[in-house]
Formats: structure tokens, C-alpha cells, sequence
């Protein structure tokens, strides 16, 4: 039988494959491959190859289908009935102290080898909670409910928050016991549990960290234990430098430090690529999606729960190259972010800045006065007053007395002997910021609770600036009476704060009011009281609290 098609041998799905093809034996049967593959066998003169589509093409098509299909599942959920039993709060979008991810639930999934792989088919949106059990302790349904509620209420929006329990242990048991552990804080009808899950999930999450399936629900989870940590009585024992350590490890390796460039450091499972349709159109018009927006949102939290963590320690905040300046390159964030967010972000880079110049420029001796540093210092806050407050409320009040603080603190490490007027100018920030968390304590049941713990740290620093300048000789030159309302005040917050008697929590809130009661306390040999002299200079910004040797 003649070649009906000249001298093409090869049809035009092994001729787009570049593999060998057997139609040449048989034209009136398919080749041996599109057999196999149930695929059509064509033989044509006019084939041309297709080009093959770039990774950046799969994933963004990828995200496309499946934003079309959760759009879907969310649209059949809104009409379906919420259990009596179970009823998860809801919030309003516009609310700038939650960050809402827009993305959907599949964005975080099944993170680590160690916690298991379940079929998403195993409930429904209208199943009872189920008692679930980690190592030997298991917890009942009715507890999971409240404690989960709990936290979930106090999200801050570092997760979605419109999952059930259930639906949350199928998307990362990692990030469900995490939730869970955080939310039995203080729990009233069971006050064991926390005690009971902490070791166990802070040993699944470092367990986690070795080998994700996806990292993004065990960054999550690193970041909430990170921001609460469990009660520890010595410093060494906190494990928040180890765990927000890999969690940012982890999150620059799979590319979130850098805008919408997932593709470049993640590569797909050919399983997830599998049945990807070329949608020209719709790649073009599909510029950000609900992924980037997550991932965007968990990098911010990453970044500001690791570098707090070594601020507060007084240790230097390891940086990356800021990627998300390189506006006219990755695109500028912010508008992805809301608006607390991004105010604590851009008030966090000029801290940050801050303490890395202070450090790599300063004398480790010390020098009596130091006018070129002194001057940046002042420069930087500078900085951080003239960002614009989105509202002039005590939350955003907060942020910035705390990037301010932790800035002109700086100047005990500049000068051995920090100039009067900025001593007082410090003395100020720390009172604005002990009255500003006075008042939300007031207004907003347990808001110090529920503080992250580096905004503790600060409050920390801030008592110690007013006990340290109320044992100088400026003490005549302020009001002792606000002083000391001052130290009390954070004293009884520490107290309220603590879990256990002996965390250090409760030693911070003794050694304060101890402190204020003795007349000794910065009292050096042969020398005057003067709480203004500190001797550690290589703590940075935590040097004049973490200087014990001069306290009686």
C-alpha cells in the first residue's frame, strides 16, 4: 500500500513527544504508543510542535483551575447548614487587624511524611468533630470545639479561618494540634491539655521541618508557636530561636522571599501537571492570584516572628537582600498586605536597618560620644515618624512606640554616656507605649494574653528604660509617681501573663518590683546610684536589661 502521505513515518503525537514511532508498519492500526495511551494516532503532512509550555505557564495554569474549582465548592458550601453543636465565628473582611487569605484551603496542605495523607473525601462539611489523639493523649470533641474557636477568634489572620476542625486536621495535622495547642492557653474546663500536647507537637513540628510535602502549613505552625511560645524558666530553654530559625530557612528555600517566583524554586510533581489544558488568555490575565497573596502574607510573618525573635534576644537580625524593594522587578507588596500588616512591615525594615548599622558600625568599647552614629539613630526614628499611621489608634500607636523604642535604645551602645535629652526622649516612647497597652488591656478582654511574645520582650525594654532613668540622677527631672505606676503596671501584666509560677514571665514581674524597692539596685562601688551606665555592650538593643552585674 502506497505512503498516503509522502515521507512522514511518524505520527504527530510521537513527532511532538520526540519518540520513536511504529505507524510506519501498519498505517491502517495506531502505533504501538497511542495504543498504550488510548490517544488518537495521526499521521499529517502540516504538523507543527508546540511549544512546550514553561514552568511559570504550568503553575500559574494550575492555580487557574484550581481557583475555578474551589470557586465552586466554596459557592455550594455557603448554602449548605452549620452543625448546632458547632458554629465558627465570623468576621468582617474590612477588619484591618485580621489578615483574611483570600486564597482557598488547598494552599496549605498534608505537611510532613510524619503526619499522614487523608483523603479529603473522608468528611463532609456537616460532620461532628471527632476526638483526635496525638502520641497518648487524647483530646474530646466538645474541648477541641472551644479551644479551637478560641484561637481560631484570635487568628490575627495568620491562617484562614473559616475551616472546621476536621477539615483543618485533613489539610495539616501539624497546623490542627499547633491551633489547638495555642487556643488551650488559659482554658478553663480543662486546663491539663496544654501541658499535656506541648512537647508533643513542638517534637511534630521540629519533626516536620526535616522533610515537608509542603512547607507552607509547617511555617504557619512554626510561626504561631513562635509567637506563643511555650512557659520556659530559663532563657536557653526557649526553643523560638531554633524553630523560627528553619521556619525561615524553610521558607526562603521554597522561594516565599521573593514576589510571585514560586516556579523558580518549587518544582511540581508531574502528578500535579498531569491534564494541564494551554489557556493563553486567561495566563495573560491571571496576574496575581490568591497563592501569591498567601505565600506573600506567610513570608511577611515568617520574616517579623524570626527577626523579633533575635531583636528582642539581642541578637543581630539576620537579613536577606530585601527582595520586596525591588519594586519595578517583583512588584511592590503592600497593596497584598493589610494595612496593620503593612504598617508593621515598613516600621520592621527601618528597625531592622537600625540595629544591622548600629552593630557593624559601633566601637565594641564604647566611646564617650559618638556624633556620626548618634545622628543616624535619630535619622531612623526620624524615619518611623514619618510613616503615616493608617489609624491613629493604640494598636498602630503600639507598633510604632515599639519600632521607635528598640531604635533609640540603640544609644546606649553609641555613647557610654547617652546624652541626657535623649535619654529622656527614650523615657517618653516607653511610657507612651506601657499607657498605650494599659488601655487596650482595659478595653479588650485578655489583650495582653494573647501578645505576641515579641511584643513582650519590648515591654520588657520599656520598663527597664523607666527603672533604669528613675535610678540615675535624671530622676529629678521626671515623675516618680508615673514611674512607678509604670513598672507596676507591666509587673501585673507579665502576671496575668505567665502560665506557670516559675516561667519567666513571673521572674520578670518579681525582678521589677524588686528592683524599683531596693536602694542599691545600680549602685557601684564608691560611686553614686546611676541606672544610666551599662557595661554589656554586646547584647545591642537588650544590653541594658540583659547588664545584671551592677544589680544588689
Amino acid at each position: 500500500m502506497p505512503d498516503p502521505v509522502g515521507r512522514v513515518k511518524a505520527c504527530t503525537e510521537c513527532r511532538q513527544q520526540k519518540v520513536r514511532c511504529d505507524a510506519y508498519l501498519d498505517y491502517a492500526r495506531p502505533c504501538t504508543r497511542c495504543r498504550a495511551g488510548n490517544l488518537p494516532c495521526v499521521i499529517s503532512k502540516h504538523f507543527q510542535r508546540r511549544p512546550r509550555q514553561s514552568k511559570a505557564q504550568l503553575q500559574h495554569e494550575i492555580d487557574r483551575l484550581k481557583a475555578r474549582v474551589e470557586g465552586g465548592h466554596d459557592h455550594e458550601n455557603q448554602s449548605e447548614p452549620t452543625p448546632d453543636h458547632f458554629s465558627p465565628p465570623t468576621r468582617s473582611n474590612s477588619d484591618s487587624r485580621h489578615v483574611t487569605f483570600d486564597g482557598s484551603p488547598t494552599v496549605l496542605k498534608s505537611s510532613s511524611p510524619a503526619e499522614g495523607t487523608y483523603d479529603s473525601s473522608q468528611f463532609t462539611h456537616d460532620d461532628a468533630t471527632l476526638t483526635r489523639s496525638l502520641q497518648n493523649v487524647t483530646i474530646e470533641s466538645y474541648h477541641i470545639d472551644e479551644c479551637y474557636n478560641m484561637r481560631v477568634q484570635k487568628s490575627n489572620g495568620l491562617f484562614e479561618d473559616s475551616l472546621t476542625p476536621n477539615e483543618r486536621y485533613q489539610q495539616s495535622p501539624l497546623l490542627f494540634w499547633t491551633i489547638l495547642l495555642v487556643g488551650s492557653r488559659g482554658y478553663p474546663k480543662d486546663p491539663t491539655i496544654y501541658d499535656r500536647l506541648g512537647e508533643y507537637v513542638l517534637e511534630l513540628a521540629f519533626k516536620s521541618m526535616i522533610r515537608p510535602n509542603d512547607p507552607l502549613p509547617v511555617i504557619v505552625a512554626a510561626v504561631i508557636i513562635c509567637t506563643w511560645p511555650l512557659p520556659f524558666d530559663m532563657v536557653y530553654r526557649d526553643p523560638t530561636q531554633a524553630l523560627a530559625g528553619a521556619a525561615y530557612g524553610l521558607a526562603i528555600q521554597n522561594g516565599l522571599h521573593m514576589y510571585a517566583r514560586e516556579q523558580d524554586f518549587v518544582v511540581k510533581s508531574t502528578s500535579e501537571r498531569s491534564g494541564i489544558v494551554s489557556d493563553a488568555e486567561a495566563l495573560r490575565s491571571r496576574v496575581r492570584d490568591a497563592a501569591v497573596i498567601a505565600r506573600t502574607r506567610i513570608w511577611v510573618y515568617c520574616l517579623l516572628t524570626f527577626q523579633n525573635a533575635n531583636i528582642g534576644d539581642g541578637l543581630p537580625p539576620t537579613a536577606i537582600v530585601p527582595c520586596f524593594r525591588r519594586a519595578e522587578t517583583f512588584g511592590d507588596v503592600y497593596h497584598l498586605l493589610p494595612k496593620i500588616l503593612g504598617y508593621r512591615l515598613q516600621t520592621h525594615r527601618v528597625k531592622t536597618e537600625a540595629v544591622n548599622v548600629i552593630a557593624s558600625s559601633c566601637d565594641i568599647v564604647g566611646k564617650h560620644k559618638d556624633d556620626s552614629l548618634t545622628a543616624t539613630i535619630l535619622a531612623l526614628d526620624g524615619q518611623v515618624r514619618e510613616y503615616p499611621r493608617p489609624e491613629n489608634n493604640d494598636i498602630y500607636n503600639i507598633i510604632r512606640c515599639n519600632a521607635r523604642l528598640a531604635i533609640l535604645s540603640l544609644i546606649w551602645l553609641v555613647q557610654t554616656e547617652p546624652d541626657h535629652i535623649l535619654i529622656l526622649r527614650v523615657y517618653g516612647i516607653a511610657h507612651e507605649l506601657i499607657a498605650h497597652m494599659q488601655s487596650l488591656n482595659e478595653s479588650v478582654q485578655s489583650f495582653t494574653f494573647y501578645l505576641p511574645q515579641s511584643t513582650h520582650r519590648l515591654l520588657v525594654l520599656a520598663a527597664c528604660v523607666i527603672l533604669r532613668v528613675s535610678k540615675s540622677p535624671l530622676a529629678k527631672d521626671i515623675d516618680l509617681a508615673g514611674a512607678e505606676a509604670a513598672i507596676f503596671a507591666v509587673a501585673n501584666i507579665f502576671r496575668k501573663r505567665c502560665l506557670h509560677t516559675a516561667d519567666l514571665y513571673s521572674l520578670a514581674a518579681t525582678v521589677l518590683t524588686q528592683l524599683w524597692s531596693s536602694k542599691k539596685a545600680f549602685v557601684r562601688e564608691g560611686k553614686p546610684q546611676n541606672g544610666l551606665q551599662v557595661d554589656i555592650r554586646y547584647r545591642l538593643c537588650a544590653s541594658f536589661f540583659e547588664d545584671k552585674s551592677d544589680r544588689k
